[in-house]
Formats: C-alpha cells, sequence, structure tokens
C-alpha cells in the first residue's frame, strides 16, 4: 500500500479539530470555577514537554508510527502488549466521544429518539472517511476548520453585551488547590490526548515538521478554549457552569440582539458535529492501524468496520449516565496518564538507550 501522505497545515489543522472535540460543549478546567481560564493556560504550559517527546518520537523515526517504534525498540513480544493498550485506549477514547456525541443530541434536540441511530450515523460517516485514508480527513478538515473558526469568533464577538466582569474576579478566590485540579484535568483532556497523533503524523511529508505541528495546534487551539472559557464564565458565572453539562450551549443560547439575533446555540451543534466527527475518525484511526499491525496485515482499511463496531459498541458501556461520565472525570486524569505520560516517557527513553543518536540509521 502507497504511503499517505498530509501536510503540515493538514496535520495542525487536523489536532486543532480533535483538541476542539466535544470540550465546546462539555467545557475544561471546570475544578477551577472562575479560575478556570488560569488552569487552561497552566495545562498549555504542561503539556508542552509532553508534545516535544511525541514530535521527538515521530522525527526519529522517519516514515514510523508509534506501533512501529514499539516494534523497533521492544521487539515483537512486549511491543505488540504496550500495542494492545494503546489500541485500548483508542477505542475507550472514541466510545467516550461517540457518548457525548449522542447525550449532547439526546439532551438538546431528539429526546425521543433511540440513542442507536445518531451513533451509528456518526460511526459510519467515520468509517466512510477512514477508508478514503488520512488524506481525505486532512482535505476535508482544511474546508471546515475556518467555517468553525468564524462561528466561535462570531459568537465570542455576539456575547460581549452578556458579559459581567465581576463574575470572572476575584483571582484565585478558592486558592490554588482548584486550579491544580482544573490544569490535571484539562492536560488529560483534551490536550495530551493529542498522543493519539503519533499514529497519525506518521504521514507528515516531512516527519520534522511533528515539532511545529503539535507546538502551533496547541497554541492555537487551547487560545480559543481559552477564550471559550472566559466567555462561559463570564456570562454564566461558576455556580451556572457548575450545574449545566453543556456550557457553552447555555451561553450561546442567551445571546440576544435586538430581540432579532438569538437562538444561536445551534451553531455550537454544528460545532460539535463536525469535531466530534474529526475525533472520533482519529480515533478509528488510531484503532484500526493498531489492529492491523498486531496482526501483521498489509492494510488497516479492512480493519475500519469491525473497530467502528467495537466502538459503537464501547458508547454504550463506557458509561451509564452523564452523572457517572462526571465521576469518571475525577479519575480520568489518573488512568490517562498511563497512555498520555508514562508509557510514552518510558517510550522515549528506551528508544534513546537502544539507538542513541545514530538510530535513523538502523531502521531505514
Amino acid at each position: 500500500m502507497n504511503r499517505e501522505i498530509i501536510s503540515s497545515r493538514q496535520g495542525i489543522v487536523l489536532m486543532m479539530l480533535f483538541m476542539f472535540g466535544s470540550t465546546f460543549v462539555v467545557g475544561a478546567g471546570g475544578e477551577a470555577k472562575k479560575d478556570m481560564w488560569l488552569a487552561i493556560i497552566l495545562a498549555m504550559i504542561a503539556v508542552m514537554p509532553m508534545c516535544l517527546i511525541y514530535a521527538n518520537l515521530i522525527s526519529s523515526f522517519p516514515g514510523k508510527d508509534l506501533y512501529d517504534i514499539l516494534i523497533l525498540t521492544f521487539g515483537k513480544s512486549i511491543g505488540k502488549i504496550i500495542m494492545l493498550v494503546y489500541i485500548f485506549y483508542a477505542l475507550h477514547l472514541g466510545g467516550l466521544v461517540l457518548y457525548d456525541f449522542n447525550e449532547f443530541i439526546s439532551t438538546v434536540g431528539l429526546g425521543g429518539t433511540p440513542r442507536i441511530v445518531p451513533g451509528s450515523i456518526i460511526m459510519l460517516l467515520c468509517v466512510c472517511m477512514i477508508k478514503q485514508g488520512i488524506e481525505g480527513l486532512g482535505r476535508w478538515g482544511e474546508i471546515l476548520l475556518p467555517i468553525l473558526l468564524f462561528i466561535i469568533f462570531m459568537a465570542l464577538i455576539l456575547s460581549i453585551p452578556n458579559l459581567k466582569a465581576g463574575n470572572i474576579l476575584p483571582v484565585l478566590e478558592d486558592g490554588i488547590t482548584p486550579v491544580i485540579k482544573g490544569a490535571v484535568s484539562t492536560f488529560s483532556f483534551p490536550m495530551a490526548e493529542t498522543v493519539l497523533f503519533t499514529f497519525v503524523l506518521s504521514s507528515l511529508k516531512s516527519t520534522k515538521d511533528a515539532y511545529r505541528t503539535y507546538i502551533l495546534a496547541i497554541i492555537i487551539a487551547g487560545s480559543v478554549i481559552l477564550l471559550s472559557a472566559i466567555r462561559n464564565t463570564m456570562v454564566l458565572g461558576s455556580y451556572v457552569i457548575s450545574l449545566n453539562y453543556y456550557p457553552t450551549f447555555v451561553a450561546v443560547a442567551r445571546i440576544n440582539i435586538g430581540n432579532f439575533l438569538q437562538r444561536l446555540e445551534s451553531a455550537v451543534a454544528i460545532n460539535f458535529l463536525i469535531t466530534g466527527f474529526v475525533k472520533i475518525s482519529i480515533c478509528l484511526l488510531a484503532a484500526s492501524k493498531g489492529i492491523s499491525k498486531l496482526f501483521n496485515f498489509d492494510d488497516y482499511r479492512f480493519i475500519v468496520v469491525p473497530a467502528g463496531l467495537i466502538i459503537l459498541n464501547f458508547s454504550f458501556i463506557v458509561t451509564k449516565d452523564a452523572m457517572e461520565l462526571r465521576s469518571w472525570s475525577e479519575v480520568e486524569p489518573y488512568y490517562a496518564a498511563i497512555f498520555q505520560v508514562i508509557l510514552p516517557i518510558i517510550i522515549f527513553i528506551c528508544s534513546k538507550l537502544r539507538y542513541g543518536k545514530v538510530y535513523n540509521k538502523g531502521i531505514q
């Protein structure tokens, strides 16, 4: 099979859309309450060293993704065990995002529709896209990201009359502990979830662009998420945010310009459809590639359908309801740290010890 190629720009676009994912409707850093903006900034700073590790792994092994690096570094036996762990992570994360998608649709729009219906439709679209390859997803993202950013910034601008500075002041009223908790939560969701792009960015025209791709995506997407969090806090206040599962949806619903320009929350739904689709697709791609390499298949595309069915089933078993999902979010950073921090650092150190500064020559 010919190697799929995406540009650095497409890599940045896909990573931004991936990070937006369900973050806009669910929110980020809620544990920090009115200081969630500060938690997001700390998370952006904290995730940079891990992103540099992810990028270094990709750039040091040209044309190889993390699955290949595992086999090269640890051998087939241990490498495939770790490979299984990451396959599970991709499937589980895809199931969680798909659950968010179903829950959002059920809550704000189609309450009487069985959740299998919207879930199956979005999964079918993701399967069709990934069967076309990462190149198609990259071109699709380039077209839709400008539309999504336009919607986001128009919603921010139109929310200005509803902003109340008192909702965000005073800073650190509850101390630094909630901010740290919010930063840890934002670090694991959504920023360090970009570890899955170690299975995607091997398709870059030049894997040396992995550094640029990671850094720019984190800065740009993180800044947009930051502005959205500040808007939500200033419009709703931390107490109202704590009572709502979808604070962005509620904040945008309050836009009312001259009793004419209102009911714009449908724009939030459009954003979620776009970004949720990309995030599920990336999870599906990562899982499909892993399963194909686990069994030494030459092409991952015929694995996409069964992997999609697994994600669809996961979306019904990962959590029972939104309350249980909130409880899960309290332990999720510790669970995610295995895939986002601990394993990547171990892989990074072991690859350096095995190949040193000249291991590139050993894998050509």
